[in-house]
Protein backbone atom coordinates (compact mmCIF):
# COMPACT_ATOMS: atom_id res chain seq x y z
CA UNK A 1 0.00 0.00 0.00
CA UNK A 2 2.84 2.38 0.79
CA UNK A 3 4.39 1.58 -2.56
CA UNK A 4 1.19 2.52 -4.36
CA UNK A 5 1.01 5.83 -2.56
CA UNK A 6 4.64 6.52 -3.39
CA UNK A 7 3.90 5.70 -7.02
CA UNK A 8 0.87 7.95 -7.01
CA UNK A 9 2.83 10.77 -5.38
CA UNK A 10 5.58 10.27 -7.95
CA UNK A 11 3.01 10.47 -10.73
CA UNK A 12 1.63 13.67 -9.24
CA UNK A 13 5.10 15.18 -9.06
CA UNK A 14 5.81 14.19 -12.66
CA UNK A 15 2.42 15.55 -13.78
CA UNK A 16 3.06 18.82 -11.93
CA UNK A 17 6.51 19.13 -13.51
CA UNK A 18 5.07 18.43 -16.95
CA UNK A 19 2.29 20.96 -16.37
CA UNK A 20 4.86 23.52 -15.25
CA UNK A 21 6.90 22.93 -18.40
CA UNK A 22 3.83 23.22 -20.61
CA UNK A 23 2.72 26.42 -18.86
CA UNK A 24 6.23 27.86 -19.18
CA UNK A 25 6.34 27.04 -22.89
CA UNK A 26 2.87 28.52 -23.43
CA UNK A 27 3.90 31.66 -21.56
CA UNK A 28 6.97 32.04 -23.78
CA UNK A 29 4.84 31.60 -26.90
CA UNK A 30 2.31 34.19 -25.73
CA UNK A 31 4.99 36.70 -24.73
CA UNK A 32 6.85 36.10 -28.00
CA UNK A 33 3.64 36.56 -29.96
CA UNK A 34 2.82 39.80 -28.17
CA UNK A 35 6.34 41.05 -28.75
CA UNK A 36 6.10 40.19 -32.45
CA UNK A 37 2.73 41.97 -32.76
CA UNK A 38 4.13 45.02 -30.97
CA UNK A 39 7.18 45.16 -33.23
CA UNK A 40 5.16 44.68 -36.43
CA UNK A 41 2.55 47.29 -35.46
CA UNK A 42 5.34 49.68 -34.47
CA UNK A 43 6.97 49.22 -37.85
CA UNK A 44 3.66 49.94 -39.61
CA UNK A 45 2.96 53.02 -37.48
CA UNK A 46 6.43 54.48 -37.96
CA UNK A 47 6.36 53.59 -41.65
CA UNK A 48 3.06 55.36 -42.21
CA UNK A 49 4.22 58.35 -40.14
CA UNK A 50 7.38 58.49 -42.23
CA UNK A 51 5.28 58.45 -45.38
CA UNK A 52 3.09 61.26 -44.08
CA UNK A 53 6.09 63.40 -43.13
CA UNK A 54 7.76 62.70 -46.45
CA UNK A 55 4.67 63.73 -48.44
CA UNK A 56 4.27 66.84 -46.28
CA UNK A 57 7.93 67.73 -46.83
CA UNK A 58 7.62 67.20 -50.59
CA UNK A 59 4.51 69.44 -50.75
CA UNK A 60 6.31 72.13 -48.75
CA UNK A 61 9.34 71.94 -51.05
CA UNK A 62 7.04 72.14 -54.07
CA UNK A 63 5.25 75.22 -52.65
CA UNK A 64 8.60 76.89 -51.97
CA UNK A 65 9.77 76.07 -55.49
CA UNK A 66 6.51 77.42 -56.97
CA UNK A 67 6.82 80.60 -54.91
CA UNK A 68 10.35 81.27 -56.13
CA UNK A 69 9.49 80.87 -59.80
Amino acid sequence: MTGERGGLAGQRVRAAMLLTRVADAAHKVVVGGLLAVTVVSGVFVFGSMGGIFQRSYQRRQQRLADGKQ
